[in-house]
């Protein structure tokens, strides 16, 4: 069974990060395989993982993302977004990330994934306003010399109740970013656009697959 995955902004982008079948791999490093301050930040530790997305007919493992509960946003790099102790109902999260402006940011810890066409998935909800708010997903990772490249990968557009995402697809072995045993930091920005006035759209429950688990 084939998991699936959002669509990339543009077909140039989808094409790019096309990759080939990959054996599953299951450990993951001691320490992120790139030089530099930013890198020496980066989580590498995950639990075994668990099919959390499996109400939603994803029976693949995922394991929380760094901070991906909510209960600290001391790693994260919020921009008008607020951490708020509101959450989902299905015990994935324990506060949420409200967005009610358009501009509104977020930004993951960094985290390190596998070059396997790892995977994240988080909650959304659209309260008020029209319902056209959407998140522009940004993928944000280092340079073999330590510089951060921004990269607009995805979008995710909120229901009216929580919802997952589809599986964003982090396709990164075309990003001349490949070290010698596979694994990356990289981290999400969300991104709030189409927000009209009394709108707002909240995420929770952030969740990676980081190195394929099929």
């Amino acid at each position: 069974m084939k998991r699936l995955r959002l669509g990339i902004a543009t077909g140039a982008i989808a094409a790019a990060f096309a990759v080939p079948a990959a054996s599953a791999a299951t450990a993951t490093p001691a320490t992120p395989v790139l030089s530099g301050a930013l890198a020496s930040l980066a989580n590498c530790g995950y639990d075994a993982g668990s099919p959390v997305f499996s109400r939603w007919l994803d029976p693949f493992s995922y394991s929380l993302a760094p901070q991906g509960d909510l209960a600290s946003t001391n790693g994260w790099t919020l921009s008008g977004a607020t951490r708020s102790s509101s959450h989902d109902s299905y015990g994935l999260s324990t506060g949420s990330l409200a967005f009610t402006h358009n501009g509104d940011s977020a930004t993951t810890p960094w985290m390190c994934v596998n070059l396997q066409n790892p995977t994240v998935r988080f909650l959304t909800i659209d309260q008020g306003g029209l319902g056209l708010g959407t998140f522009v997903v940004v993928l944000r990772y280092l340079t073999p010399n330590g510089s951060v490249v921004r990269l607009p990968i995805s979008v995710a557009k909120p229901l009216r109740s929580w919802e997952p995402s589809l599986p964003v697809v982090l396709g990164l072995n075309l990003l001349s970013i490949a070290s010698t045993n596979g694994w990356t930091a990289v981290s999400l920005e969300l991104d709030a656009t189409g927000l009209v006035k009394g709108e707002t759209i909240s995420a929770d429950g952030f969740y990676v697959d980081p190195c394929r688990s099929r």
